[in-house]
């Protein structure tokens, strides 16, 4: 959904961060973190900068938000999720993965982007 992201970036380092954002929308800060250090670890993305993205760039991940609202999946959720509840949980998640890094560093992802 955002043509920079998908020509630049291998699938699965997408999920990562999709992983991380759906960690924080069910309120699993704790495992968010500790997902969020494996992955810095091993060279995924923990924050939305490692994929050319800011927190603030509102028209492409709505974009992106607006077809994972459709996928058929989301209704397995105990709650509603909205556009609203994804972009604070992206939001917070990008906040995380910028902690995980200025702890842990990125020289394993750093090492892969080379």
């Amino acid at each position: 959904m955002i043509p920079r992201v998908e020509k630049h970036f291998l699938h699965g380092e997408m999920v990562a961060m999709g992983l991380l954002t759906q960690l924080v929308l069910e309120g699993r800060e704790d495992e968010t973190r500790r997902v969020a250090e494996f992955f810095a670890t091993v060279g995924l993305p923990t924050h939305l900068g490692q994929l050319s993205l800011a927190a603030g760039d509102t028209a492409d991940l709505s974009n992106a938000f607006g077809v994972a609202l459709a996928v058929p999946f989301l209704a397995n959720e105990p709650f509603a999720v909205t556009a609203d509840s994804l972009v604070a949980a992206m939001r917070r998640a990008d906040v995380l993965g910028k902690e995980v890094c200025s702890d842990k560093g990125e020289a394993a992802y750093r090492a892969l982007r080379v």
